[in-house]
């Protein structure tokens, strides 16, 4: 995705960090490869990950990003 991607990638991981959520590397790479491009996904990620994520446990998974944003791409369609 480019540089687009890697801004992308960055905000992820700037949400996640307010909400003191620890993302993957593989996980972000997973995020920015699959999701749609834009900032309102990003935020709709995040807040799916809060959601399903424990605070201060574990990083976040592949398979724990591939659940939010399969939430976060519903949640935008229900919004839409």
């Amino acid at each position: 995705r480019g540089v687009f991607g890697s801004h992308v990638g960055n905000v992820l991981r700037r949400l996640c960090r307010e909400r003191f959520i620890e993302l993957r590397h593989d996980s972000v790479a997973f995020l920015v490869e699959n999701m749609t491009p834009s900032f309102a996904t990003a935020h709709a990620v995040a807040e799916a990950l809060d959601a399903l994520v424990v605070r201060g446990r574990k990083p976040v998974t592949p398979v724990l990003a591939r659940r939010a944003l399969m939430a976060a791409e519903e949640a935008l369609e229900a919004n839409s």
